[in-house]
């Protein structure tokens, strides 16, 4: 998630070359694998620029980006409020993990109904 003006700013800096640190604050639900290869890409591609986490909340997230605590946000939502926008960067497929003997490891993918009914 990004205001609205703080895209717009991170572009500018980006397109200027910036140098410094971009706060980026993680709910506690997002995906660590996936955040780790973006990262990394980041690292890649604008090694001068500093990365600093924060792992808050998603109320918090989203009163540090409205208060510039924040420059991005990542966060598993659909709806957020007015000054912020929301886009998704990737989807996670659902899975469940059963012990060995259990009977829905007879299906290779296992219908939700099948999994509701346990």
């Amino acid at each position: 998630m990004l205001s609205v003006e703080q895209a717009v700013a991170s572009a500018k800096a980006a397109a200027s070359g910036f140098q410094g640190i971009l706060r980026i604050a993680l709910s506690r639900d997002i995906g660590r694998a996936r955040l780790s290869a973006l990262l990394a890409l980041c690292r890649e591609e604008s090694p001068q620029v500093n990365i600093r986490l924060s792992e808050v909340p998603l109320t918090e997230l989203v009163q540090g980006l409205n208060a510039d605590l924040f420059d991005a946000g990542f966060a598993m939502v659909n709806e957020v409020e007015d000054g912020i926008i929301a886009q998704p960067l990737w989807a996670d497929p659902l899975v469940v993990i059963l012990p060995a003997r259990h009977p829905l490891v007879a299906f290779k993918e296992v219908p939700l109904q099948e999994v509701v009914s346990y």
